[in-house]
């Protein structure tokens, strides 16, 4: 396959990286850049004096071009291990029991393979990237200068700060650089980054280890002594940039493909599996290929010539990867190459499509009309198929529930062109099957698909509705254990007449059987239950008059186990929260949504308000005279807000997130902590 080894692509992936927008084995697009605070000196400790890490005995260390003076190599504290890739000119040594994994010229290392799978690598745990390329386009040789240079280039400053300025070091005899940098991720966690440069004529390799803040102390010495044993020689494999071919001569392709075909592959250990298809120039089509397993698939597209169309190989998850209207750029044939990750092998599943078009599988049974109950068959054997017209922006809720005696539905939802808006199709228990708050990506129609999941045949009713959360409203995200079999646990709200509130309560454990009950909290009456399954349970309660109330969760005869709840209400509602509640608001008229929080003296609560929206968010914390105890607006429109406060007296206190503006609109996210 073809790999991209220019200049502009190293400096670019070891800054997203640091930045942490960069996905664990997939690219990203280019961050904004932001202003650079001058950096500020830090003496460089000594290097630790050890002894060099010897080359290892059964694996050959690629030679490099330029005969290299060696110097001393120190070994941190932990045990190493050497990582040798002739194809890509690299070797190094790195902790041992690390993982390790990557394509040539690009690697990672990670001390638990888990810490590269998070929203932003580096901030539960250290990981490093190594990436290669030509110096071909280097503003400089002078490794301290081409280092400062990405500094400057990139404008690092807003949301990090060099905190050590680019130093020059000796990696077996290769000049070198580096500098360390203190950042914050999107997600507002800190880290620390240590980067470091090292060239050898025309070639050139880039470490990038990112770590919390908290234990940069110990981790900084470790990513120095990996780069230390960093040698960089001339690639095996043929160095490349965007647009570069391959040798398609020498790839076998397993057929020819037309529009809505669906084919299974299988990835071997003799090379990347490849498809053929005939484009012409200005169609837009998709290609979705999803992986059997564990598989971690990459997808290159070629011309005749073996010139890839793609900006870059994808491989943007670690499961289905979409191309989605990729411009066909010339009449002609065109190659599909898959490939699995770090030389992994298996089986996947491949459908190209026109843009656009409709599903692959079959033909509608009918339109939904939101709100309105609408009965269909299966015979067992094939799907059942029904559109229905959505916006973007909007959220809906689906339930599926058989009417046959033991029929078990399994559900998706499709795009037009045939894409689950699912990570999975559904199928959570033997009766009614729920998707709730599922997002619509854009205007369009959407295709609900209901299939048997033994092949039994049977009826079933389907019903769609707008989700609470397309109008003003706020969903409750909140999780609990019944470690003993008297205990009950109770999520108060208050609440107006007529209103509707829902609780949804989701077992994790299978064998987890729990009761869902909603009480009056002034007259302590039980007011309603519903046990219909021992999975998901779902409790739709209309407000009879104007008070407080409870939902209730407690194991069926004694049943204990672990379980997430939603708590869904309109703006008027007002859920009592606790700390560790996530919860999605979107505003009304008046412009706020008011939750109430119980404390003890002495405890200290942290609110995070984030939004995408055009609106200015106050958070403010008050008790129930009206006195302020803690208010924040520092942000702009579209900015989050964090507010923190320490309780003097145990109670019950209203948290009000608003909008300045008070537009009527616009959604948030709150997290308590």
């Amino acid at each position: 396959m073809r790999f991209n080894r220019s200049q502009k692509f190293i400096w670019l992936t070891a800054v997203l990286v640091l930045l942490l927008a960069l996905a664990a084995c997939g690219g990203a697009e280019e961050p904004t850049a932001t202003p650079v605070p001058p950096p500020t000196e830090t003496p460089v400790p000594p290097p630790p004096t050890d002894t060099p890490v010897p080359p290892p005995t059964d694996t050959p260390v690629p030679e490099p071009t330029a005969t290299l003076e060696p110097t001393a190599t120190p070994v941190p504290e932990v045990e190493m291990q050497a990582f040798v890739s002739e194809e890509a000119g690299l070797a190094i040594s790195y902790p041992v029991d690390w993982f390790s994994g990557g394509l040539p010229g690009f690697y990672t290392f990670a001390a638990n393979e888990e810490d590269l799978m998070t929203e932003s690598p580096g901030t539960s745990g250290p990981v490093a990237l190594l990436v290669s390329g030509p110096t071909a386009d280097f503003t400089s040789t002078d490794p301290v200068e081409a280092i400062s240079q990405v500094i400057e280039d990139f404008q690092l400053g807003e949301n990090a700060t060099v905190v050590e300025a680019p130093t020059a070091f000796s990696a077996n005899g290769q000049d070198g650089a580096y500098t360390i940098i203190d950042a914050t991720t999107d997600t507002g966690d800190a880290i620390t980054a240590y980067v470091a440069l090292v060239i050898n004529g025309d070639y050139a390799a880039i470490l990038v280890g990112a770590v919390p803040q908290g234990d940069a102390d110990g981790m900084i010495d470790t990513y120095a002594a990996m780069a230390k044993t960093i040698e960089v020689s001339e690639p095996t494999a043929v160095a490349s940039d965007i647009g570069a071919t391959t040798n398609m001569g020498a790839m076998v392709t397993e057929g020819m493909l037309l529009y809505g075909d669906t084919v299974d592959g299988t990835i071997t250990k003799d090379g990347p599996s490849a498809w053929n298809f005939i484009g012409l120039e200005g169609e837009s089509v998709d290609v979705i290929v999803e992986p059997q397993g564990d598989l971690d698939v990459i997808v290159d597209i070629y011309d005749e010539t073996g010139a890839s169309i793609l900006d870059f190989p994808v491989d943007n998850s670690f499961g289905t990867e979409e191309i989605t209207n990729l411009i066909i750029p010339a009449d002609g044939t065109f190659t599909i190459a898959i490939s699995g990750y770090d030389g992994a092998t298996g089986d996947y599943t491949l459908t190209l499509i026109e843009s656009g078009s409709a599903p692959a599988a079959g033909e509608s049974s009918g339109t939904v009309i939101f709100s309105e109950i609408t009965s269909g068959s299966l015979d067992g054997a094939t799907e059942s198929l029904w559109t229905f017209e959505a916006k973007g922006g909007e959220f809906i809720d689906v339930t599926v529930s058989p009417t046959s005696d033991g029929l078990d539905v399994v559900v998706d939802i499709l795009d037009e062109n045939g894409r689950s808006l699912l990570s999975d199709p559904l199928d959570e228990s033997y009766d009614t099957e729920y998707i709730r708050v599922l997002p619509i990506p854009a205007d369009g129609l959407y295709t609900v698909s209901v299939t048997s999941y033994d092949g039994t045949p049977g009826d079933f009713d389907l019903l769609i509705e707008e989700s609470y959360l397309s109008q003003p409203a706020s969903f409750i995200f909140a999780s609990g254990e019944l470690a003993d079999a008297e205990e009950v646990h109770e999520f108060p709200f208050y609440a107006l007449a007529d209103d509707l509130v829902i609780a949804q309560v989701d077992p994790v454990e299978l064998e987890f059987d729990v009761v869902l009950q909603v009480y009056n909290g002034d007259t302590e009456e039980l007011i309603e239950e519903v046990d219909a399954t021992t999975g998901f349970e779902e409790l739709l309660f209309t407000v009879p008059e104007d008070g407080n109330y409870y939902f209730q969760v407690v194991g069926f005869e004694g049943s204990t186990g672990t379980y997430d709840i939603t708590l869904i209400g309109s703006d008027m509602v007002t859920f009592e929260t606790a700390v560790g509640d996530q919860i999605i608001g979107r505003f009304g008229p008046d412009g706020f949504i008011e939750y109430t929080i119980r404390v003890e003296a002495g405890d200290t609560i942290n609110l995070i308000a984030k939004t995408e929206d055009d609106i200015d968010l106050i958070l403010k914390i008050s008790d129930f005279d009206d006195n302020v105890l803690a208010e924040v607006d520092n942000g702009f429109t579209g900015e989050g807000e964090e507010l923190s406060h320490t309780f003097e007296e145990a109670g019950l206190y209203i948290i009000r997130v608003s909008d300045f503006f008070a537009s009527g609109s616009g959604k948030f996210v709150l997290s308590v902590e």
